[in-house]
Formats: structure tokens, sequence, C-alpha cells
């Protein structure tokens, strides 16, 4: 993705997200916080929780532009051999998507919800 053609706005978000994947292959995910995303993506933590009421939110911005990495090319008409065949070595090109659903689900947290957007959760 070219950072420069995207606006201001866009590219905030973007270091947001790049910010959590950066920091989810530092350390457990439990000590993630808004504040250290913020630090990392180099914004003040109020501009954080402009894009992002909250942490879980900004989770589930992240799993949703790493599974529609993953499955990029896939809909519902592909057999589950072929969704595995072709996400899982995408799944190793982003990491960040697999520490994060492990992480949600230890939190016993729904992740359906977290991930509202992803198509193939539909």
């Amino acid at each position: 993705m070219n950072m420069c053609s995207l606006s201001k706005s866009d590219r905030t978000r973007v270091r947001l997200l790049d910010a959590v994947e950066a920091l989810s292959a530092q350390g457990p995910m439990s000590e993630i916080t808004m504040r250290s995303i913020a630090e990392q993506a180099g914004c003040s933590l109020g501009l954080a929780y402009r894009y992002f009421d909250t942490k879980e939110e900004l989770l589930g911005a992240v799993l949703d532009r790493a599974a529609a990495h993953i499955t990029d090319g896939l809909d519902q008409t592909h057999a589950p051999e072929e969704v595995v065949a072709h996400a899982w070595p995408r799944m190793a090109e982003r990491p960040v998507f697999a520490r994060l659903f492990a992480w949600l689900i230890l939190e016993q947290q729904d992740v359906s919800a977290v991930m509202s957007r992803h198509p193939l959760l539909e």
C-alpha cells in the first residue's frame, strides 16, 4: 500500500494498525495498551481514541485487515480445502492474525463480534 496516496486520516489509521502488529510481535497481547499503541504509531493517546473507541475495536480492525489479506481472492463458493490451502501460507505472512485470534479465544471474547466486517464470517 502506498501511504502517500492515502489521506492523512487513513495514514494515521494505518499507523495505528501497524503499531498493533509490531507490538504483538514483541510481547503478550495482554500487555499492549492504547498508550503503547499510540506511542508506537507516533500519535497522541487522544488521537488513537479518536479513531478507535476501545482497544478491542482496534484489535478487531487489525484482525479484519489480517483476515482480508489472508483470504484475498476467496469467498463462500470455495471449498474448505481450497480455503485452507490458500490461507495457510498467507497466514504465515501475517502472524498477528493467529496471535490475536488465539488471544481473543483465551480471553473468552466473541471473535465474530470483534471481526464484524469480514465476509467469510457472515
